[in-house]
């Protein structure tokens, strides 16, 4: 009888989403691509025990719901129903109070009175076919362990079954006898519209239950009047893998944004301990299992047209315990069957590591089923957690890019290249022109003295039948780029502006800076900019401006300078002598005494002499002085 309930529990199965896709490259083989999945009510449960049902599995199948609101005796009340699906197979409609998967009945409904049970009333309207009877089965236990002796269907169980029809809702005491021993501390509650124990029912047989309440105690059944309805969360699937829906007592797979590729990466975690743990499995393809209890087979998730010769992703593992991941691949072939393929543990490791495994087949496979788990079934420890990321075969074709820069400067150091290592055992770099520093096997290399064009190659040797294969990278290379300031310049400092005129080679354009914190330009990205001189730039007497090249692609610059001399202007006084005017009629004078010394008259009858030769009429007369080139009007002349 316990194997027989045993397999009562085991309806809560693997959900499905068949995959027909036809590719070489494995579907969504970096689990980028997610869908949401719409979701369903089921009664709400506080405090919350499990709430359990096969629901997930024949809604996220087929569309169709076992469990669902339907009017009570008032308000609402819960229909069970076994359905048909589409494929012509049962589905049993089971709902139920606590953990049952594998048989543990230790998370049920809490009792915290721990007080005396002595069964439960029920509303009750069914209609069960009497060759396929449903039942309805409370497990109370106390710390794990049964409170009771049952009613010698299980240990602990006491299971009441139903078969007829009873076409309105009816009053109904179950009474647990033999009574229990013990106080429980939970209670795990099991409706079932299908003769689990036989593994038979039949499609359209349904009970509805309302208005649950325990008897011998004052602990209150949790909503047992089903008035409450809530959707269950939405949840992501990596389409078209194959994951667990059924969500009992938890999801063993999620999204992951601890990812190697891309953003996403695929989790699958254990729940519970061996060995009644749910295994966090993955898989591209499902498995057919026949009613009869019959072995189960593998329908492939993906066609191939020509013989892969590895299987390869990356993963990380950690678990709690001693336990172990694993991976599988079976090659099949129409007509045939199994073909080929392999299988292999995952040990944990903390960083992405990749995996390869050698595909043996013995002939020509069309299509592949793949697999990925948890944890072993005699191991299960809870919280194991196996990510997967980037799965794909190689096949002899393989066109892994180098990997690194396509141009680079002149005379270049320390500049790396990369390939992949995925599937291969040894790799080889050379290069035409630059020398490899240090090892020429590992995956990544730095190459020096890249001084011209050269060819970066790596060959990549494999175990796995494929021979060996090259891969080449083109580098061309760039000159180094120069920049053209000009000739220094001299202005005074009553001047404004510096106009520059800069050039370059090698580069789109420049920029210009100064050795000024405070004079400045009008727009120094232009070649022709316009420098100000500052206040303090005219009081340090000079300035070193600069003239950088730009756009060079990251290569090495050659900059140019100049120096702009900033001569002071000096404050000029003229004087003529003790006279003040001058008549047409007086002789040529010596034009003297102007301030600073040093300077050159010049301006209207001066002569180069500098005289003033007054004869030419009377008249306004300018007197300029000019001192260190700097020209100012100093006075007039009457």
């Amino acid at each position: 009888m316990k194997k027989q309930l045993l397999l009562l529990l085991s309806v809560f199965s693997i959900a499905s989403i068949i995959n027909d896709a036809n590719a070489q490259t494995i579907p969504n083989n970096s689990f980028e691509t997610w869908n949401l999945l719409p979701t369903f009510e089921h009664p709400v449960v506080t405090p919350a025990p499990l709430f359990m049902s096969t629901n997930p599995e024949g809604f996220y199948e087929f569309g169709m719901l076992t469990v669902t609101k339907v009017p009570g005796v008032s308000g609402f009340g819960m229909r069970v129903e076994t359905k048909l699906k589409p494929n012509g197979d049962t589905l049993a409609g089971i709902a139920a109070w606590g953990n049952v998967n594998g048989g543990s009945f230790n998370q049920g409904i809490p009792l915290p009175g721990n007080q005396p049970l002595t069964g439960a009333t029920l509303d009750l309207k069914y209609d069960l076919t009497a060759t396929t009877p449903g039942f309805i089965a409370f497990i109370p236990t106390n710390n794990g362990n049964p409170a009771g002796a049952g009613n010698g269907i299980f240990p602990g169980a006491y299971l009441y079954q139903l078969s007829g029809l009873q076409s309105s809702f009816t009053a109904t005491t179950y009474t647990f006898s033999p009574a229990l021993t013990i106080n429980p501390d939970s209670c795990t509650v099991i409706i079932a519209a299908a003769d689990m124990l036989n593994e038979l029912g039949t499609p359209g047989d349904f009970i509805e239950v309302d208005n649950i309440n325990w008897t011998g105690t004052t602990d209150v059944f949790p909503n047992g009047t089903f008035d409450v309805w809530q959707s269950i969360p939405a949840i992501d699937v990596p389409s078209p893998w194959r994951v667990d829906l059924k969500g009992n007592p938890g999801y063993t797979f999620a999204k992951s944004i601890d990812a190697f590729n891309g953003m996403y990466s695929l989790s699958l975690r254990t729940i519970g301990n061996s060995p009644n743990a749910n295994i966090g499995q993955a898989t591209l393809g499902y498995y057919n299992c026949p009613t009869n209890n019959g072995p189960c087979s593998q329908v492939p998730g993906m066609q191939l047209n020509s013989t892969p010769n590895s299987f390869g992703f990356y993963y990380k593992y950690t678990t709690p315990g001693v336990d172990t991941a694993s991976a599988g691949v079976t090659l099949t072939k129409v007509g045939v069957g199994q073909v080929g393929g392999s299988w292999s543990y995952l040990l944990p490791s903390s960083n992405w590591t990749f995996r390869s495994m050698m595909l043996n087949s013995f002939q020509v496979p069309d299509s592949a089923f793949i697999s990925f788990e948890s944890g072993r079934w005699q191991t299960s420890v809870d919280g194991s957690e196996l990510k997967i990321d980037d799965v794909k075969f190689h096949f002899c074709n393989e066109t892994t890019p180098v990997v690194g820069p396509t141009s680079v400067c002149v005379n270049s150091n320390g500049v790396q290249f990369s390939i992949n290592q995925e599937f291969a055992s040894n790799l080889s770099w050379s290069t035409s022109l630059g020398t490899i520093n240090g090892s020429t096997t590992n995956p990544t290399v730095t190459i020096d003295n890249i001084t011209g064009a050269t060819t970066v190659t790596v060959v990549k040797s494999y175990t796995d039948g494929c021979p060996d294969k090259t891969f080449n990278l083109n580098v061309t290379t760039t000159a180094a780029a120069s920049a053209v300031a000009g000739l220094n310049q001299s202005v005074c400092s009553a001047d404004s502006l510096v106009v520059l005129n800069g050039s370059v080679t090698g580069a789109t354009g420049g920029v210009w800076s100064t050795s000024s914190t405070t004079g400045g330009f009008n727009n120094p990205n232009l070649l022709n900019a316009t420098y100000i001189p500052s206040s303090a730039d005219v009081t340090s007497g000079s300035v070193v401006l600069t003239l950088t090249p730009t756009g060079t692609g990251g290569c090495a610059v050659t900059t140019s300078d100049l120096t702009v001399t900033i001569n002071q202007s000096p404050v000029v006084t003229l004087s003529l002598g003790t006279n003040d005017t001058v008549c047409d009629t007086d002789a040529s004078f010596v034009l003297t005494g102007g301030l600073p010394a040093g300077g050159d008259y010049t301006g209207s009858n001066v002569n180069v002499s500098d005289e003033f030769n007054p004869s030419t009429g009377v008249g306004t007369y300018a007197v300029y002085l000019y001192l260190y080139s700097c020209k100012y009007l100093s006075s007039e002349c009457y």
